[in-house]
């Protein structure tokens, strides 16, 4: 854990610059991670009320379901016995990152395909996505960023 080595001046310059660059990728990552929930956001209810005669209660119900649904996720790969599953070893940090930027991909395909059920699970899961992909990119960021330097990268 970084918060077991020293400060980042104490770090060699080959050290800071592996930091930098780990932390640079990380910066990028949640801008880059915010679009599809940017979107989902931004023209959901439009989309559902043009695409599928469906009120706005109907897509912020989709919104909440995918909110609760991404909540859900954390707690279930919190649980000591699921984080330790031999299968789910090659998915963490920062495998589980990517994964999720992969999924989200996924899921904004999802949202337009013309199948009414579909798309609503394509829509619940940008959201549920967005929960994963934020805990990650905030947990790559707790390991990688020595701790005099964390509010830099991430305030």
């Amino acid at each position: 854990s970084t918060r077991d080595m020293g400060t980042f001046l104490m770090m060699s310059n080959e050290e800071q610059r592996k930091t930098q660059l780990c932390m640079m990728a990380l910066v990028l990552s949640f801008y880059v991670t915010v679009l599809p929930i940017s979107n989902n956001f931004g023209v959901l209810a439009l989309y559902w009320q043009a695409q599928w005669q469906k009120g706005t209660s109907v897509s912020g119900l989709i919104m909440a379901a995918g909110e609760l649904g991404g909540l859900l996720a954390l707690q279930i790969l919190a649980n000591k016995r699921v984080f330790n599953l031999r299968i789910l070893r090659p998915f963490r940090k920062p495998m589980n990152l990517i994964m999720a930027t992969l999924a989200a991909s996924f899921a904004v395909a999802l949202v337009t395909v013309p199948v009414f059920f579909l798309s609503a699970l394509g829509s619940i899961g940008v959201h549920i996505v967005n929960v994963l992909l934020h805990s990650f990119c905030s947990e790559c960021a707790a390991a990688w960023s020595p701790h005099d330097v964390y509010a830099f990268w991430i305030g």
